[in-house]
């Protein structure tokens, strides 16, 4: 089935770079800025609420698919089982924890694009389409990743979860994205590994594709693909 957009909207988590790897960097960082407050017994009960099982990251948990200020909310609650200090208190110890683990994050480590994605990425801006970023992940830290893989020239346009008031689901993402690009949504092709990405794409008005290397979870998207190397990339962008 051939889809014709004018731009190609990649999620980053799970599409762009692969999700285990990131996330579990991510949670191994802020694990251990926790920690270093003296809240070691936060740890164990954080990881649940985030979805965390061992090595693996349920994908449509809190780490996965949450805004940063959620998860925010949700360490601040476990501190405030932990201590039983002042809301206000345990909402500033999550914060600086949060600010800690990121700026300890080694983003070059946690990177790992996905095979083949970098070759298509390239593929697709030689043949004109306009390419943009939608992430559930802060914008400066996107803006990284495609710098890491070699790649953040080619991008026209990238959303954060810090730009929008609605995270995935909700369309928001999308509609910024259109309009940093001078299209409207219908003219987008969102290309993403989650239901959410799919039922963002649908309230947003435009197709979707879904990357399912571990097959499809469920959803209905326009198409479903298992490797990168399914998609044949022809021609120029529509007009």
């Amino acid at each position: 089935m051939p889809l014709e957009p004018r731009a190609v909207v990649f999620d980053k988590d799970g599409t762009l770079i692969d999700r285990e790897v990131f996330l579990g960097t991510l949670m191994k960082s802020r694990e251990a800025s926790v920690a270093a407050r003296g809240l070691e017994g936060a740890v164990a009960p954080l990881r649940d609420l985030y979805g965390v099982k061992g090595d693996r990251i349920d994908p449509m948990g809190p780490l996965s698919i949450g805004h940063v200020t959620e998860e925010l909310v949700l360490l601040a609650g476990v501190i405030y089982e932990l201590t039983h200090r002042d809301w206000d208190t345990c909402r500033e110890l999550a914060r600086t924890a949060f600010l800690e683990s990121d700026a300890a994050l080694d983003l070059a480590r946690a990177t790992r694009p996905t095979p083949g994605v970098v070759e298509l990425v390239r593929a697709l801006h030689a043949a004109g389409f306009l390419l943009a970023v939608a992430t559930s992940d802060l914008t400066s830290r996107a803006l990284s990743t495609l710098e890491l893989m070699g790649i953040e020239g080619l991008f026209a346009s990238v959303v954060g979860a810090d730009m929008v008031s609605e995270r995935k689901p909700a369309p928001e993402s999308l509609h910024v994205v259109a309009r940093s690009l001078s299209l409207r949504p219908g003219e987008l092709l969102m290309v993403g590994d989650s239901p959410v990405d799919v039922e963002m794409a649908r309230r947003a008005g435009c197709p979707a594709l879904l990357y399912a290397p571990e097959g499809s979870p469920g959803t209905s998207p326009t198409l479903s693909i298992s490797s990168w190397s399914q998609v044949t990339v022809e021609g120029t962008a529509a007009p």
